[in-house]
């Protein structure tokens, strides 16, 4: 349940004026100059039945939490108390109250708690943990809850990152002897708490401009959180309803990195330059937003760092808690269940740096921007990390694993992985870039995936052909080195081509595997799964060949769905299972060798997305066929321009689509049964010739 900071502010009273007669203590403070807050969104995690003494708000890293308290506490007229510089324990609570306010007061200030009368603020449990420990936290708490355990109002105000309210919480339960606490956790910004945010983040670095622009500004970061959402594959009217884009545009890190952004800028440029923009220019702003982020965590523990230590004269820092650093030790953190011993291995320093290095980034990492509750704090930071580390050498069997178990790949992460590797793949993530983008269109009929090895002895090409959003045809296009030999797949594939020389891995992960309307000509083929579906709903196809076969589990069930054909040819298809689908007519072929077989492979390759169960119209989109099939390659271009003199391929005027003449076809003996197997007729000669 979703409710306002105001209402929470309701449930606290002021606090009663108490005397300070004591030392002082620089753990505790009245916040006189309160800072500027913007309302975030709260959800109540555990509801306010009754007035409870406790109230827990739960926050991740950099939202925040720390200027949350201070607000709060001014705004009750009470004290803020900041834990990380007291070392917690038996008495920690009593003695510190004693020390700041004179032992004189300690029995008034006790009663008003117990009263409900006065409230105190606590903040910094998280740094406080690593001094004290968990049994610290235990002592303090329990001292706390001993003392305001009946109060009729909230007295005890705490603020921790998750896993350490999870300690409080548990430490609650054991001690309280009735329902002692409420729990709340800080929400993302909606668009108007986002705008505030943005506007009061820039007066406060010295640029209050937008107040003269107001439509200029205003126009910029709208075209800016459209363009995110684009990159995101969010329709633009669901920017602050879709949890993709709310979890990253109402993430403060993130707003900071667009307030910066906008630092001095003139807004009338930056709302042109974003108007309208490509779904490509949504995910460069993503991707650099982040890497933004990443510079701004180094730059704070180098900061930290140059402050603690005595460096030599010369020291390059730039190689402290770099980008590329960061993002192994989120990785490691967040795959090791948070186990801090997990990243050690990449903090290596010379020994004047190491133990201060390691304590600096053991405070910052738990609180790393693109870290929440423990895990990645949305699905743009995950697929970042994940596409920068995917061909890390000591990182890829780990990045293809996490894939394996994921259930929300975004659809940056295959534009993540063509920018950063400039086009190139490797063999384990074919199947990884497919559903990534399949997650952002969320319909097979909207995507055609084409695996190809166009000359032997080459790369082979992916390429990936989808409509956008707003039904634009859209292509990424990838190429594997030399020496790839193996291209994986999982879960399932629909109107695929997948056409090379090198072996083909279509893996169920020990469950489902599902092939709809695509044909596989391969060396070696490896299936794996629990069960093997050949979807030939709607008149859909599937087709296998290989010269070599393998099965991962031997009691794997195959259910041919549908009335289309489903047809195998592969050493043991002529055995149970696969009989009543083997079909011995079906050969494979090199490519571009200059042999009739080699011909009607070519016409095979341009035809095939004009199949009459073919739905998804950008198939014949004729860029896709002219610039992806038949490209540069010569046969193919020989085939396709024999096709539009004999009009057997023709476009409407105005339309950027290629459509079938079927008399044509039928008059030069051209039907797709035939082209399957590469049979060859008089006729299909002759117009081959």
């Amino acid at each position: 349940m979703t409710v306002s900071i105001p209402d929470v502010l309701n449930l606290v009273i002021k606090s009663h004026e108490v005397k300070v007669e004591g030392d002082g203590h620089e753990a505790i403070s009245k916040i006189d100059d309160p800072p500027t807050y913007i309302y975030p969104k709260l959800r109540e995690l555990i509801p306010v039945k009754n007035y409870k003494p406790v109230l827990i708000f739960s926050a991740p890293g950099a939202v925040g939490k720390t200027t949350f308290a201070k607000y709060f506490s001014h705004n009750k007229n009470s004290y803020y108390w900041d834990l990380s510089k007291l070392k917690l324990g038996d008495n920690t609570f009593i003695g510190t109250i004693a020390k700041h306010f004179g032992h004189q007061n300690l029995g008034d200030i006790l009663t008003k708690l117990a009263n409900g009368q006065l409230v105190f603020f606590f903040d910094g449990f998280d740094e406080a943990e690593m001094v004290s420990g968990l049994d610290g936290i235990y002592s303090f708490v329990n001292e706390i809850y001993q003392t305001v355990k009946n109060a009729p109002f909230p007295a005890a105000i705490f603020f921790s990152r998750t896993e350490t309210v999870e300690w409080i919480q548990l430490t609650l339960d054991e001690v309280q002897e009735k329902e002692a606490y409420s729990v709340y956790e800080i929400d993302y910004f909606d668009k108007e708490g986002a705008t505030k945010f943005i506007k009061f983040f820039l007066e406060d670095i010295g640029d209050a401009s937008f107040n003269a622009h107001v439509e200029a500004f205003t126009n910029a970061l709208e075209n800016i959180f459209s363009t995110i959402a684009n990159g995101l594959g969010v329709d633009s009217g669901e920017v602050w309803k879709d949890d993709r884009t709310r979890s990253f545009l109402g993430y403060s890190p993130v707003l900071q990195t667009i307030s910066r952004f906008l630092f001095q800028q003139n807004f009338y440029e930056i709302q042109q330059e974003f108007e309208g923009v490509s779904h490509l220019k949504g995910v460069e702003l993503i991707q650099k937003f982040a890497n933004s982020l990443l510079i701004r965590e180094q730059d704070k523990v180098v900061n930290i760092l140059k402050q603690n230590t005595s460096s030599p004269e010369v020291f390059d820092w730039t190689s402290v808690y770099s980008p590329d650093i960061q993002l192994r030790c989120v990785f490691s953190y967040i795959t090791s269940g948070c186990n801090f011993d997990s990243v050690l291995g990449h903090l290596d320093g010379p020994d004047w740096l190491e133990r201060s290095y390691i304590d600096a980034v053991r405070q910052f990492l738990q609180n790393h921007p693109f870290i929440r509750n423990g895990m990645f704090a949305n699905s743009s930071f995950q697929d970042y990390t994940l596409a920068m580390l995917a061909e890390d050498e000591y990182y890829k069997d780990e990045v293809v694993q996490f894939l394996k178990r994921a259930k929300n790949i975004s659809v940056l992460f295959a534009f993540y992985y063509k920018s950063i590797y400039n086009s190139k793949f490797s063999g384990e993530y074919p199947g990884f870039l497919y559903e990534s983008l399949l997650s952002g269109l969320q319909l097979e009929s909207s995507i055609s995936l084409r695996l190809e090895a166009e000359k032997p002895g080459e790369g082979n090409k992916l390429v990936i052909a989808y409509q956008d959003r707003k039904g634009k045809y859209q292509v990424l296009e990838y190429e594997s080195s030399d020496d790839e030999d193996i291209f994986c797949f999982y879960r399932k594939i629909h109107d695929a081509d997948i056409y090379t020389e090198s072996k083909v891995v279509l893996d169920g992960l020990s469950n489902t595997l599902e092939l709809k309307d695509s044909y596989v000509s391969c060396q070696s083929i490896y299936l794996n799964a629990r069960v093997l579906i050949l979807n030939c709903y709607s008149g859909s196809e599937v087709t296998i060949v290989s010269d070599e076969y393998e099965v991962g589990n031997h009691q794997m069930q195959i259910q041919h769905k549908g009335e289309g054909d489903a047809n195998v040819k592969f050493p043991t298809s002529d055995r149970f299972p696969w009989s009543k689908y083997n079909d011995s007519s079906l050969t494979r072929t090199e490519p571009d060798q200059n042999t009739l077989a080699s011909k009607v492979y070519a016409l095979r390759l341009i035809l095939a997305p004009f199949r009459r169960h073919k739905k998804g119209i950008f198939g014949k989109q004729h860029e896709y066929i002219e610039n992806i099939i038949v490209k540069d390659n010569p046969l193919r271009r020989e085939i396709f321009e024999r096709l539009i003199s004999s009009n057997i391929l023709f476009k409407r005027s105005n339309e950027p689509i290629y459509e079938l003449n079927s008399e044509e076809l039928q008059k030069n003996g051209i039907n797709w049964g035939e082209l399957k197997s590469l049979k060859q007729n008089e006729k299909l000669i002759q117009f081959l010739s």
